[in-house]
């Protein structure tokens, strides 16, 4: 699968280490590419910084900074630069609406998805979790 998560900051990485893993673990080859439009790990120290991105590394997860999503689409995500095919996007970029969810006839609160006990939103196919 070719899974795409943005925001590379310390939830990013996390998440995109996880995913590599457990399909790893699965016998599945994943194709994960973390994008952030700014520095990757920027929350965090020096050395943190430099062992965490030689783990992505290792875990053959490719980094694409300084590139800022334009909109996702089904089976891929649209950077300025072209359109990286993505099976599953997933975005970790911090506590704050993202200016794509306005298109896309979900339900939102103050611009971030509405959802209910169950993390349900308006659309029953759709789960959705954040800060």
């Amino acid at each position: 699968p070719h899974v795409t998560v943005i925001g590379a900051g310390a939830g990013g990485v996390e998440l995109a280490l996880a995913m590599a893993f457990r399909l790893q673990g699965l016998g599945r080859t994943p194709r994960i590419t973390l994008v952030e439009a700014a520095s990757p790990l920027r929350e965090v120290g020096a050395a943190a910084r430099a062992a965490l991105l030689a783990r992505l590394g290792a875990a053959g997860i490719d980094l694409r900074s300084g590139a800022a999503p334009l909109r996702v689409e089904s089976g891929a995500l649209v950077l300025p630069g072209g359109a990286l095919r993505s099976d599953l996007t997933v975005a970790v970029a911090g506590a704050r609406p993202q200016g794509w969810l306005a298109g896309t006839g979900l339900a939102l609160a103050d611009g971030f998805v509405r959802v209910g006990a169950t993390l349900q939103s308006s659309d029953p196919a759709v789960f959705a979790v954040g800060d």
